[in-house]
């Protein structure tokens, strides 16, 4: 129950929302999909090359080798960038069960962060290499401002700013 509410209050994108649903259903074509629909010997390799057979929707978000290092990064920057612990565990970065301790103020961005770093993974679908940091922080950027400009429009920009405050400082420390 708590994993769908997740996905139904992931940013004030529809677009993100519906990317979160789909995740949560495994809506992606996946190395062991490809194999069974085309009825063929293929034995669903991992297009990453780590050399997995039947490679699932669970291995090409999460459990993959060659995914494992951006996870890690991932969370090691949420971590930095919002001062809390969160645990190394799908359950939590990918399906987003956010834990009891994460302060409620933080629960919005921590979820829109999470999403993005899935987002990450499948716009490098059927590519060798996984994302990068670099490209998860862009996704993240992308979300901002499309937040930012819906809060303008709604007249509450301070809410903006109170939901987005870590994000704002780190990326300010980027620059």
């Amino acid at each position: 129950m708590e994993i769908c509410e997740t996905q139904a209050t992931t940013a004030n994108s529809r677009s993100l929302r519906e990317f979160g649903w789909k995740n949560v259903v495994r809506f992606f074509i996946t190395p062991k999909i490809t194999a069974l629909q085309s009825g063929s010997q293929s034995p669903g390799l991992c297009w990453r090359q780590c050399g997995a057979i039947m490679a699932n929707h669970f291995h090409i978000f999460w459990a993959c080798q060659r995914i494992q290092p951006y996870w890690r990064e991932v969370t090691n920057e949420i971590c930095k960038m919002m001062g809390i612990k969160l645990d190394y565990s799908f359950t939590t970065l990918y399906l987003g069960k956010i834990p009891e301790f994460i302060p409620h103020k933080y629960k919005y961005l921590l979820k829109i962060l999470l999403a993005c770093g899935r987002k990450a993974i499948t716009r490098r679908w059927l590519q060798t290499d996984p994302p990068t940091l670099h490209q998860w922080r862009g996704i993240v950027k992308e979300v901002y401002c499309m937040e930012r400009l819906t809060y303008i429009l709604r007249l509450e920009l301070e809410k903006c700013v109170e939901r987005w405050e870590k994000w704002i400082v780190y990326a300010l420390c980027l620059e």
